[in-house]
């Protein structure tokens, strides 16, 4: 099974990779972070995981690779605590 963590749940493009990833066989996702923890909530209920208050518990858990999907303005931020963790990751807006 391919354990995915959604860091950032803000974007509007989030809907669709969880339709995407709705019903693939072998991937599932495990974890969802965001600033938010409501919308942390909200999103892990969406996706079957697990609600995580705080991004560093997530990252030292580990995952195979990260969505984020969360503010553009945090993308940097967020790039480097992955590569900190050498996570994969895809990153939507990642120029922004």
């Amino acid at each position: 099974m391919l354990e995915l963590a959604v860091i950032g749940a803000a974007h509007i493009h989030l809907r669709d990779a969880a339709l995407a990833l709705a019903g693939r066989d072998g991937v599932r996702v495990s974890w969802v972070w965001d600033p938010e923890p409501e919308r942390a909530a909200v999103w892990a209920a969406r996706l079957g995981a697990e609600p995580i208050a705080d991004l560093g518990r997530g990252l030292a858990r580990g995952a195979a690779g990260a969505l984020v999907y969360g503010k553009p303005s945090l993308n940097e931020s967020t790039a480097s605590r992955l590569a900190a963790h050498s996570m994969p990751a895809f990153i939507e807006k990642p120029l922004a």
